[in-house]
């Protein structure tokens, strides 16, 4: 069995540069029979593409990045922080599983043993700390931004804000207004004090970004331009002290991350840009200690060697609802990468040639928590996202399939298509990654190939639902996420106790090029609330693809539990 294994696993290291995806099948035969005569030893296909996959492709594999190699002191510096992070967590009478143990502790060994601080932004010790959700908005773009304007308008000293796309909409006219108040309010302030307000965005038109400046401090848009880009202009302004800044880097390096924070004490994590499209979107209130998180990022990011010295919190104006709770919490920041082994390439498979093999993502605080979770997963796995073409995030979700975890997918069908096709050099969609995903899963279910027959527990089960959005002719909606056309939420729940919220989708772009930010909030309640919100908000209008009828709604117990009856429809 050894010497079988050992010719499998050089055959595949040889064969490697030119491995195959399952639909690659003849060129997969082949080498299986090359290898099998090299080694005398017969070796089946399916061998052969899972050894090649678990041996040279696994990004969690330590052997194939020097970097996540462990150290010496790895181990260490990982118990002093744990040890610190748990006395922090007690003083507030919280506390951890050992499930919850186990996964950030595997988080920090790899961050620790990378020892980049270019890829966590913070030290991997800041990214630990708490939060008390206060609000869970479910809407579209337009009531995101009208939740957020309503706070701005009466902040008290301070407003950081940063989003991705900056473009004319009602939005735009929202926040523009939202700002005009604010000044007013300053300016009949008895201490005559101004608010500060940064604004930060990436993207605005095709022009900007070609023509924008790669230098990490950005543009500073002079007042001189605000009424350009929607904004009013510094004579309506003079209560504030306000300055406008764009960052983006050529080719695909967006700056996609989407927060604001208000008077150091509130922040507003939403999924919606500043836009007129008529998305689902979330928003997510959130106070606590992991605000200081996410204005020491902002710091490093927007303000750059020019530090803001901001005045300390003020007291927040409301206090949190009574039924509020205070949750462990990591912070996830995915720094961009200038488009690190982008490979363009013709089809490939026109040309019956095996694509390479997709390179490692970053070893970002994101990846890598998503990745150890999912690998972690025991019980269920809830996707959320407009789109999905991560590899490393699809090969993780069919693994965890092969353990028996089930998992539930709502995703779009060719939204931001141009997006997906230029961000993975036309190899991707998110329709045939969905296609590729339900092969695997019916292979595991048929017992074909390797993985399955090792597998000794059942298989888990798969959903996958498209959102098909609003109806053309309807009466005026009773619930404002009615209105939306595609689904731009973005948000992962694992094992009913962990949820990531925040701006990174499902697709390559997130995962290899653009910046991003999420949290990671450890508590069952709010998980359970986060994912019937969802689904309520779904209202019914979604395509089931493959999956129980009626499961993704009576999991949250938002409509009464179906006949067991599973349907694969008919792949478009």
């Amino acid at each position: 069995m050894q010497r079988i294994s050992t010719a499998i696993v050089t055959s595949a290291v040889l064969v490697s540069p030119l491995w195959a995806r399952s639909e690659h099948a003849e060129l997969l035969k082949t080498l299986a029979f090359i290898a099998s005569l090299v080694f005398n030893i017969p070796i089946t296909p399916a061998q052969l593409r899972t050894y090649t996959y678990t041996h040279t492709l696994n990004p969690m594999d330590p052997l194939r990045h020097p970097m996540m190699r462990p150290k010496t002191r790895t181990s260490s510096i990982v118990s002093v922080v744990m040890d610190k992070y748990i006395s922090a967590l007690s003083s507030h009478n919280l506390g951890l599983t050992e499930h919850h143990r186990e996964i950030i502790t595997g988080f920090l060994s790899t961050l620790v043993a990378c020892d980049n601080l270019s890829e966590t932004v913070l030290p991997p010790a800041d990214l630990l700390t708490m939060s008390t959700p206060t609000a869970f908005h479910v809407g579209t773009g337009l009531t995101v931004t009208k939740t957020i304007a309503a706070a701005i308008a009466n902040a008290k000293h301070s407003v950081l804000f940063s989003t991705c796309f900056w473009a004319e909409s009602q939005s735009r006219e929202v926040l523009a207004e939202a700002l005009r108040d604010l000044s007013h309010r300053a300016l009949a302030n008895i201490a005559g004090r101004k608010v500060v307000v940064r604004i930060g965005f990436s993207s605005s038109s095709a022009a900007q970004k070609l023509f924008h400046t790669s230098s990490p401090q950005g543009k500073t848009h002079l007042p001189s331009t605000w009424a350009t880009m929607g904004l009013p202009g510094p004579e309506e302004l003079l209560g504030l002290d306000m300055s406008v800044k764009s960052i983006f880097f050529l080719p695909f390096s967006v700056l996609h991350s989407k927060f604001c924070i208000v008077d150091g004490h509130t922040l507003f994590l939403p999924s919606a840009n500043i836009s007129w499209e008529t998305w689902l979107e979330q928003c997510t209130t959130l106070t606590g200690p992991i605000v200081t998180a996410f204005t020491q990022f902002w710091q490093q990011i927007w303000a750059g060697s020019n530090v803001l010295a901001l005045p300390p919190p003020a007291d927040s104006p409301d206090p949190p609802p009574p039924t509020s709770k205070t949750y462990p919490t990591i912070f996830l920041p995915h720094p961009h990468h200038r488009n690190p082994s982008f490979r363009p390439s013709l089809p490939l498979k026109a040309l019956c040639f095996p694509s390479a093999p997709p390179p490692l993502p970053p070893s970002t605080p994101q990846n890598t928590f998503l990745l150890h979770a999912l690998n972690c997963a025991t019980t269920n796995v809830y996707l959320h996202t407009p789109n999905l073409t991560s590899q490393p995030l699809l090969h993780a979700l069919e693994a965890a399939l092969a353990r028996g975890v089930n998992i539930d997918i709502v995703t779009c069908r060719g939204m931001m298509f141009i997006e997906q096709l230029v961000t993975t050099a036309g190899t991707a969609t998110t329709e045939g990654c969905m296609r590729s995903l339900i092969k695997a899963d019916e292979s595991l279910r048929a017992g074909r190939g390797y993985v399955a027959r090792q597998q000794r527990v059942s298989k888990g089960l798969l959903g996958i639902w498209y959102y098909t959005g609003a109806s053309t002719s309807r009466s005026p909606p009773a619930h404002p996420a009615e209105d939306a056309v595609q689904s731009h939420v973005k948000a992962m729940i694992f094992d009913a106790e962990i949820t990531v919220l925040g701006s990174a989708n499902g697709d390559r772009a997130s995962w290899y090029t653009s910046q991003e930010v999420n949290v990671a909030v450890f508590g069952k309640e709010f998980a359970r609330d986060t994912r019937r919100e969802l689904v309520k908000a779904l209202g019914g209008r979604v395509e089931r693809v493959v999956g129980v009828a009626g499961l993704l709604e009576e999991a949250v117990g938002t409509k009464a539990a179906p006949a067991a009856e599973t349907m694969v429809a008919e792949m478009a």
